[in-house]
């Protein structure tokens, strides 16, 4: 596989993992959940940034839960026009809107803005990772160039254990995390 470029990796690994079945894939992401809710970074964190599930991805509205509960500042992703990304915290729970490719963000005129570097901790979404905790994200790019401004934060992939590669085409631009959590076990 490694010899096929990343564009051509996408579709089969989404195909992947939206053959998981709806009981499966519910269960899977509780197990989720729970795995990154008992990472000491996220335990001590004071901003976390997730994401809202889109295509099949890991649905984290658990862990959204019990860090809302746990008083811990929630904040989401952003896409603009231009590649770039920001980090906005709804002001309620109903401050959501289809952005940027459909995906659930939150409403820029009824949420806050959050530096980069106030971000203690990142979940990121992956399409595949390997054991050297690269991922392959949806092609944008949005997270690669966002990661890098967050000085100081601890980045979580999240994914399914099915998505792991054993190896994946590097580019320019990619950002290598500090541990992926899948269902399974930690990378």
């Amino acid at each position: 596989m490694l010899s096929q470029d990343k564009k051509r990796l996408r579709p089969e690994l989404r195909a992947a993992r939206l053959a998981v079945s709806d009981d499966l894939r519910r269960e899977t992401d509780r197990a989720l959940c729970a795995r990154i809710l008992s990472h000491p970074a996220v335990d001590s964190a004071r901003t976390v940034m997730s994401y809202m599930a889109f295509g099949g991805e890991p649905d984290l509205s658990v862990l959204h839960r019990v860090l809302g509960a746990a008083g811990k500042r929630l904040c989401f992703p952003v896409c603009t026009d231009g590649g770039i990304m920001l980090a906005m915290s709804p002001e309620d729970g109903g401050a959501f809107e289809r952005g940027k490719y459909g995906i659930l963000s939150p409403a820029p005129g009824r949420s806050v803005y959050v530096p980069p570097v106030d971000i203690d901790v990142i979940i990121v979404p992956c399409v595949a990772f390997d054991a050297d905790r690269r991922r392959l994200g949806q092609g944008g790019g949005y997270y690669d160039r966002f990661l890098p401004l967050c000085t100081g934060s601890f980045s979580i992939g999240a994914a399914y254990d099915l998505q792991r590669l054993d190896d994946l085409p590097a580019g320019p631009r990619d950002v290598r995390l500090d541990a992926i959590a899948t269902e399974i076990r930690w990378y």
